[in-house]
């Protein structure tokens, strides 16, 4: 068979700290087989992400590409006038590199990209794949994404139930959508997650005490990932276990620069800010959870979870939210305990469970990591989405 060209689109903002999106992109491209596809990236800036798929040896291009899910909310006559001009010179962009490059098929990655890379691929007349890798919010988002996947995409790989369920529930465009859809959750170089000695020099660097339980939240700092639920759950569960400490893993984005403020003062108004650390952005996710007995994941919606596999491989156990595909990874009682969003009770219940029988904490540890290695092994998952990108590249719109 022929090597492929397959063009990915990704939107993203360069000030914000790299997430899971960027994460599952560069795996996924990194294990393709380069004898079958060939990998072209479309970022929206210049920025880390482009970094570390140049190191790969990818070819990445810049196409300037506004995020139009909310950048066209609340706008003047005017200012989508301009937003739309500067669309169409995104599109422009695209064609361009689909034409020079040769392109087989494209491949758009999160929401700010789905609606250049569908026209552009429409214009061309090529196979057009939209990997949703986001749970949309919002009453814009949620009528703009069914319409160009029911409309626009030959193919739709859902990252989730819950973004299955999204598409697949609508009422206008739902039963188009459900035609075309694989469910292909994320997946992780397992080798790169093993369960490790405990980091002492991390231990360390954050001032984590000698015999001190350790509960971690990672992730960017916004209001919708619950860190302020975490926060008042920590503040009941000190009450039981006053030497646990909790880190608070990650940075703020350019839509809410101040949030991170406002948890360290409700930190100090809770009275837990000893108990509390802010590590800010970390690059060594392994080392810190090698230090961390519980790992948490307190979002209000949540489109997968990637660093709720990421702690289960390291046999870690987790309490998370029923929300979004979450549920898809934790098994309630089994690998962690889940509980309801916004409820820091529930939450502080969970963590206390586990503080108070650490025997079970690393039995729900054990069994996370065998459940990470037979569902969400970055092998497996590759395998799905190249017999996907086969089957729809080579001109069938379903892929089943």
């Amino acid at each position: 068979m022929a090597q492929r060209n397959v063009l990915f689109v990704h939107s993203l903002n360069p000030l914000d700290p790299v997430g899971g999106a960027e994460a599952s992109l560069i795996s996924l491209v990194s294990s393709l087989d380069e004898q079958k596809f060939k990998a072209l990236v479309a970022l929206s800036a210049p920025c880390t992400t482009q970094q570390q798929l140049n190191d790969m040896g990818v070819r990445t291009i810049i196409v300037r590409m506004d995020p139009l899910h909310y950048r066209l909310v609340d706008k003047s006559y005017l200012e989508r006038v301009l937003i739309a001009t500067r669309g169409i010179a995104s599109v422009c962009g695209l064609i361009r590199i689909i034409l020079t490059r040769r392109v087989h098929g494209v491949c758009t990655n999160v929401q700010g990209a789905h609606l250049y890379g569908a026209i552009a691929s429409w214009i061309t007349r090529r196979p057009h794949i939209l990997y949703m890798r986001d749970l949309p919010q919002g009453a814009f988002s949620t009528k703009l994404f069914p319409q160009i996947a029911g409309l626009l995409a030959d193919h739709i790989i859902a990252i989730s139930q819950a973004v299955e369920r999204f598409f697949v529930t609508h009422p206008r465009h739902g039963q188009r959508c459900a035609s075309k859809i694989s469910l292909i959750q994320n997946g992780l170089n397992i080798e790169t997650f093993t369960d490790q000695t405990p980091d002492c020099g991390v231990r360390q660097e954050l001032q984590v005490e000698p015999g001190c339980a350790v509960v971690t939240m990672v992730g960017r700092l916004q209001a919708w990932k619950g860190q302020k639920d975490f926060l008042e759950a920590a503040r009941i569960v000190l009450q039981k276990h006053p030497n646990a400490r909790f880190l608070i893993v990650g940075d703020v984005v350019q839509s809410e620069p101040h949030f991170r403020d406002e948890l360290v003062e409700l930190a100090g108004q809770l009275g837990i800010g000893k108990s509390v650390v802010f590590t800010g952005h970390r690059s060594d996710i392994r080392a810190i959870f090698s230090i961390t007995d519980i790992a948490v994941c307190a979002s209000w919606y949540e489109p997968f979870g990637r660093v709720v596999a990421e702690a289960m491989a390291m046999a870690k156990p987790v309490i998370g939210t029923r929300a979004g595909g979450i549920p898809d990874i934790i098994v309630d009682g089994e690998t962690g305990y889940l509980v309801n969003p916004r409820d820091p009770s529930s939450l502080a219940g969970g963590i206390c469970a586990i503080l108070t029988d650490r025997d079970k904490g690393r039995e729900m540890g054990r069994l996370g990591r065998m459940r990470v290695l037979a569902h969400f092994d970055m092998v497996n998952v590759t395998r799905k989405v190249t017999r996907v990108f086969d089957l729809v590249f080579s001109g069938h719109r379903s892929a089943e």
